[in-house]
């Protein structure tokens, strides 16, 4: 059985405060770096949502393009 998206959350949230705390980096060090981290994942979150959104455009299209071909035979 394959874990749930939940189980698979936390055990990515304590596997990170495992690192941060093993780091031991000042919390203002761990603050900066994840907020940079955090401006990078929400770069590549848009980046990847406007690709979808291109696609599902793009097969939009093309599946009314075919209906309409469909319906003119």
């Amino acid at each position: 059985m394959e874990k749930s998206f939940n189980i698979k959350v936390e055990e990515l949230k304590e596997k990170l405060f495992e690192i941060v705390n093993e780091s031991g980096l000042p919390f203002s060090s761990i603050y900066y770096l994840f907020k940079d981290f955090m401006k990078d994942l929400t770069d590549a979150y848009i980046e990847n949502l406007n690709k979808e959104y291109q696609q599902y455009q793009k097969e939009k299209e093309e599946t009314t393009e075919n209906e309409e071909n469909i319906n003119q035979e």
